[in-house]
């Protein structure tokens, strides 16, 4: 399986990354989404990017990998628009973007600069963290400082920026929702969403139709109610109820560049009393363990992509649409467009 997305690199930052792929976790793990990963595209002229790949075996052997390309695109900053290519990753040194920083925070893209922001590549392939929300009449007394009381403990404490866009899939989070609602989903929304983006964060929830309890209107409602949560036109909102079960049967939430699984789903925590419910987990990287995983065996980002493709389907109405499920809200997200 090929889980193909689009690099932006420049040069300076290749030839690091090949020059210290053996003493560099963060510069293995960009040559690894670069050989494996990736569609190439660097800041060279024409004539120069041929002169690479006749002259040059590594250069010479992207340009031939089967399934993927390696392009020249000379100033490739200058005509791409960084919040609509949300899944692409961005490879600069500081004198081709000096504000990429600030573009990181505002688009929620991962651009990474060959300086000390390098290390944040590295922990791209780290596994995040665990969720791990207990009552607290069930914990165990010397472990409870990995506990976390909410999904906003959660989230906070295992970092899932940069980020501008989520998929949830839960058979059963719009069970008796108008109870949960507060301190499930909204709790998790308000833990996720950034306040610093200048771009509006997508969100798409997929559920199965069950037994039909939750209807349209209520779907309606309920998008009304997540976008009173933050500031007029931040979030666009949509509503996917299918009748494809097993697609969405594995709970978790996908980020453009993180997978998250609870296996007590996305829907109530904690009521008035604290903690009513457990919700184990993991909370990963799309990069996770990248430069330890055999090529030809499943990554994260295999994963990752995999239900994409599968959602898509739904998204896209070629499968699980019809007898009473609906898609309503913006339908607009650009993970799944």
């Amino acid at each position: 399986m090929r889980a193909v997305q689009t690099t932006y690199c420049t040069m300076p930052f290749l030839d690091d990354a090949y020059r210290l792929r053996k003493e560099s976790v963060p510069h293995k793990v960009a040559l690894r989404i670069i050989e494996n990963l990736s569609d190439v595209i660097i800041d060279v002229e024409l004539n120069e990017f041929h002169t690479l790949i006749k002259d040059n075996p590594f250069y010479k052997k992207l340009f031939k990998r089967e399934g993927k390309t390696f392009k020249a695109k000379k100033s490739w900053s200058s005509t791409i628009s960084f919040d609509s290519n949300v899944d692409s990753l961005y490879l600069v040194h500081p004198d081709y973007i000096t504000n990429y920083k600030e573009i990181r925070e505002k688009t929620g893209s991962l651009l990474v600069c060959n300086d000390s922001d390098i290390n944040l590549l590295g922990r791209m392939n780290d596994k995040r963290g665990y969720i791990c929300i207990v009552p607290e009449e069930d914990r165990i007394g010397h472990l409870d400082s990995g506990y976390q009381d909410s999904w906003e403990d959660a989230i906070n404490t295992c970092k899932v920026e940069p980020i501008n866009s989520l998929i949830i899939t839960d058979n059963y989070l719009f069970s008796d929702i108008e109870k949960r609602k507060n301190t499930g989903l909204f709790s998790l929304l308000r833990a996720v969403v950034p306040t610093n983006l200048c771009v509006p964060f997508h969100l798409a929830i997929f559920s199965h139709i069950g037994n039909n309890l939750f209807h349209q209107k209520e779907a309606e409602k309920l998008i009304a109610e997540i976008k009173s949560l933050f500031p007029k036109d931040t979030i666009k909102v949509t509503i996917i109820i299918h009748t494809k079960k097993s697609t969405t049967h594995d709970r978790e939430m996908l980020s453009n560049y993180h997978r998250f699984t609870s296996g007590a789903g996305f829907s109530v925590i904690k009521d008035e009393d604290g903690i009513a419910e457990v919700a184990k987990g993991n909370i990963e990287p799309v990069y996770h363990a990248l430069v330890t995983t055999l090529e030809d065996h499943m990554t994260t980002k295999h994963f990752h992509f995999q239900t994409l493709h599968w959602l898509k389907s739904i998204y896209r109405r070629e499968v699980g649409i019809g007898g009473g499920s609906f898609i309503v809200g913006d339908k607009d997200h650009r993970m799944l467009d």
